[in-house]
């Protein structure tokens, strides 16, 4: 078989799960957006983005010890280590939500007057904050689901909360609701999303009868069921953390640094930005993750290299089309989908679809030294795309304002794509053992 055409065909699965989901959600802020108003919509996307932020830092990337150390587990036909390593990520994602819930419970006022979001909404944001135990729940059923290859069903339940979010914000804009039913319509899309995942990834499970003797096969070594994987999960976690860039965390300094009516601006210019490049490689990053850790298992470097150069070309070559498209295009977009108020937005997200371009060149990197075991090099990579970005935005912000913010994203491309590709340098070149021995995970 071709390395790619395994990939690929997980890959058209969650190619329609993202597409979907793109334009569900765009869906759902053009809607949301025009019944709102920019500033109301703003503090909707930041008190989302505030709870989404809290569960990024929180979290302990249950899903990639589940792939790292599950693909070993399947290799060698051992049911009952494949116990010990579900029920250990399963617990650290009840820890993380509890985790979650208590720094939810001390921040999100403090975060909510920060963002200037008023008194009467501030009780609300708090009430939303709690979904973040939700957010992180589902990350080791996501994980179980990838490695079963059910990347169908996971593809499907990428659309759920945007699909619900998209019909309740059509319905609501009919009806005139305000900023509170709107944070009610977006918690229950969350909480549908994420209970569908945990139901899914059960499911699988029975399917396969792997739940039979579940709870016989656990005993001490549950708490530390594979060497080194404490040192894994807090480097992944890490990780984790040092890419916020990628996620809410410009949308909160934004917030923070301007108003929130620029966060609205700048939610809208991501959207579109991520809906026309991001697909190019988040569709095929989480289907390589699980093929990269089987051929570390199996020891292949030579394919491994070839997977990674062949899918980052693609990616990259596809991002930097729509980057030209999207450049010529972007302002009549915005204009005809979420009114002409957001017009402003069009200069940050060619930007922030500039930064894409370089983020799809990168994305098979950061999959390739964690299936590896490289954790320190994928640290050292975040830690200096994040000081990198934090830099720029402290600079840019500060003189250019929301264009300012999204020529900060630039930056992390290009630092994350350089750093990353250092540490993926010897990983490439090796046809060592080593690379999925213990030793090299932190």
């Amino acid at each position: 078989m071709s390395l790619l055409v395994d990939p690929f065909r997980k890959a058209s699965f969650l190619l329609g799960g993202q597409t979907a989901s793109g334009v569900l959600t765009l869906g759902a802020l053009a809607l949301s957006s025009r019944a709102l108003g920019i500033v109301d919509f703003g503090v909707l996307m930041l008190i989302h983005g505030t709870t989404q932020t809290i569960g990024q830092i929180v979290r302990f990337q249950s899903w990639e010890p589940i792939l790292r150390y599950g693909a070993q587990a399947r290799e060698a036909g051992d049911v009952p280590r494949l116990h010990r390593l579900l029920a250990f990520s399963f617990g650290l994602d009840v820890l993380a939500a509890v985790v979650g819930l208590l720094v939810v419970l001390a921040a999100m006022g403090p975060l909510a007057a920060l963002f200037e979001i008023s008194a009467a909404h501030q009780d609300a944001a708090r009430l939303y904050g709690t979904g973040v135990a939700l957010m992180v729940l589902g990350a080791a059923h996501n994980g179980t689901l990838r490695l079963f290859d059910r990347f169908d069903l996971v593809a499907v339940q990428s659309t759920l909360a945007p699909a619900v979010r998209c019909v309740g914000a059509a319905v609501l804009f009919a009806a005139g609701g305000g900023l509170t039913a709107f944070l009610v319509l977006w918690f229950v899309a969350l909480a549908g999303a994420r209970l569908g995942l945990v139901v899914l990834a059960w499911r699988e499970l029975f399917r396969r009868d792997l739940v039979r003797d579940f709870r016989a096969g656990l005993d001490h070594r549950t708490l530390n069921p594979e060497p080194g994987i404490w040192r894994f999960v807090a480097g992944t976690n890490v990780a984790g953390t040092l890419n916020l860039a990628n996620t809410r965390l410009p949308l909160l300094i934004v917030g923070a640094m301007l108003s929130p009516a620029a966060a609205g601006l700048y939610r809208i210019a991501e959207q579109f930005a991520d809906l026309l490049v991001k697909p190019s490689h988040k569709m095929l990053a989480p289907a390589i993750y699980p093929e990269l850790a089987h051929l570390s298992a199996a020891n292949k470097p030579g394919k491994r290299r070839r997977m990674v150069l062949r899918s980052a070309a693609l990616a990259g070559g596809l991002a930097l089309v729509l980057f030209f498209v999207l450049a010529a295009a972007g302002k009549p977009l915005i204009m005809m989908i979420v009114g002409a108020d957001y017009a402003p937005a069009h200069l940050p997200m060619v930007l922030l679809t500039a930064g894409g371009v370089l983020a799809a060149w990168a994305f098979p990197l950061a999959p390739l030294l964690s299936a590896a075991g490289r954790v320190r090099s994928l640290v050292i990579a975040r830690i200096a795309a994040m000081t990198g970005y934090l830099a720029a935005m402290a600079v840019l912000v500060d003189g250019w304002g929301l264009v300012g913010a999204a020529a900060a994203m630039v930056v992390h491309g290009a630092v994350t794509l350089a750093g990353l590709g250092l540490g993926a340098r010897n990983v490439l070149g090796t046809a060592r053992p080593a690379d999925v021995q213990p030793a090299e995970q932190a």
